[in-house]
């Protein structure tokens, strides 16, 4: 009986139950701004080396396009203009 419960546990959870997911540290990613749009990141995680179990993701822009738009988006903020920053935004990523 326990067998067949086990199978129709969802994939992910199995995977899980033997530890076929792993933590990654590094890679990419894709993430929809309200305002930027679609932006290509690259990530590393790192771990502190105290036992804390604390960790940094640094995301960095992984194309001139997604690095042109959080530069936009980041002067934007500061000048408190961001609502009026999705045409700068636009053209930006045609440029």
């Amino acid at each position: 009986m326990s067998q067949v419960i086990a199978c129709q546990k969802p994939l992910p959870a199995l995977w899980w139950e033997d530890r076929t997911v792993r933590e990654r540290s590094h890679g990419s990613k894709w993430m929809r701004h309200p305002v930027g749009g679609e932006l290509a990141l690259c990530y590393d995680q790192l771990a502190a080396t105290d036992g804390s179990d604390q960790r940094l993701m640094v995301l960095t822009p992984a194309d001139g396009a997604t690095e042109r738009a959080l530069r936009l988006l980041i002067a934007g903020y500061s000048q408190g203009a961001v609502g009026t920053s999705a045409q700068v935004l636009k053209a930006a990523r045609t440029a």
